[in-house]
């Protein structure tokens, strides 16, 4: 009796010091569009137009999904615990599609006011109006501005144009300027202006050589032939992994640019507005990891950066850079 019961106790101890260690919710992955995270297993999204009341209890299971109340949506299948709240036209706007439970209300500019959608208009600019001396291209709509261009270069006398007398001009100022040219060649003036301009030369290329070897290691460059900024390629140490501990260093991403960088990557703005409720870090961190499932291997750290510059947050794309290189995760190609 006394040995079974040793026997118990020795199974009882080593099925406990074997037993697999909980995941944590950061290890859980689950399919995008399909499932949601809920504490350390994946749930079956809810369908658009309605919300998770309840969660489920296990892996590949639904948990209670309810209708979105009035004003509210989802345009997506989901995983979110309450409804979006219906977007209300600005006083600027008039509505062209009202809120149902799976599309948002779609608003545009009154007549004489316009938005780019490409750009995050708080509020609609007032159209363009063509100056005196230009004519108008292209109409301004709720989308696009007005577009002006100069009118023709003829002069205009009560009225009426005479491009006979641009002619008249052109002719007179050769006549006046062929004779300065001349007397200025036999006196030897552009001979010693073509050397001085050559000096000049010269001594630019010798010092934007020295400039060059100044800023070689420089992540960013401007370029002044090119007139943008050079970008110095990563690549990583260890594949995707370099990239998943690289995530938090976007933690720094300035809040105001926060919706216009991650619709740039190519998230929508249900996806963005689905973790709202989150501190700004772990939004960013959330959204990178949604976006990287989303990429797979094509996802690369140098698209995010290269978004940064586009956005003129070359300070905070700097930063990222040095701190990637200084945790080993990354190296610049020419290295």
């Amino acid at each position: 009796m006394r040995d079974k019961y040793m026997v118990f106790l020795f199974m009882l101890v080593f099925g406990a010091s074997a037993s697999p260690r909980k995941r944590t919710v950061r290890h859980v992955s689950c399919q995008e569009n399909l499932e949601y995270k809920h504490e350390n297993h994946c749930c079956l999204n809810c369908p658009a137009g309605e919300y998770v009341k309840e969660q489920c209890a296990a892996d590949l299971t639904r948990g209670t999904c309810e209708p979105c109340p009035h004003e509210t949506y989802t345009e997506h299948a989901n995983g979110l615990t309450q409804c979006l709240p219906c977007k209300k036209c600005h006083i600027d706007e008039d509505m062209i599609k009202s809120c149902i439970s799976t599309q948002d209300t779609e608003c545009q500019c009154k007549s004489g006011l316009f938005c780019v959608p490409d750009q995050a208009c708080e509020v609609c600019m007032k159209c363009l109006k063509c100056k005196p001396d230009e004519e108008e291209v292209k109409n301004c709509t709720a989308t696009s501005n007005t577009v002006c261009k100069m009118k023709s270069s003829s002069f205009a006398v009560s009225g009426r144009s005479y491009p006979g007398v641009i002619a008249f001009v052109i002719v007179l100022c050769i006549f006046v300027t062929l004779p300065i040219c001349f007397i200025c060649w036999r006196k030897g003036v552009f001979k010693k202006e073509t050397e001085i301009s050559c000096k000049t030369s010269e001594i630019f290329k010798s010092n934007t050589g020295d400039l060059q070897g100044a800023d070689e290691l420089a992540p960013f460059q401007a370029d002044p032939l090119q007139g943008h900024v050079q970008y110095r390629q990563l690549i990583p140490f260890d594949g995707q992994e370099s990239l998943k501990r690289s995530l938090d260093l976007f933690g720094e991403l300035d809040s105001s640019y926060h919706k216009r960088f991650f619709r740039r990557i190519g998230l929508s703005d249900n996806q963005i507005q689905s973790v709202d409720h989150l501190p700004h870090a772990d939004r960013v961190y959330d959204l990178l990891r949604i976006w990287m499932e989303k990429e797979g291997l094509k996802a690369d750290i140098n698209h995010l950066l290269e978004v940064l510059l586009n956005l003129d947050q070359k300070l905070t794309a700097e930063n990222i850079t040095d701190k990637a290189i200084k945790n080993g995760d990354f190296m610049y190609v020419d290295d």
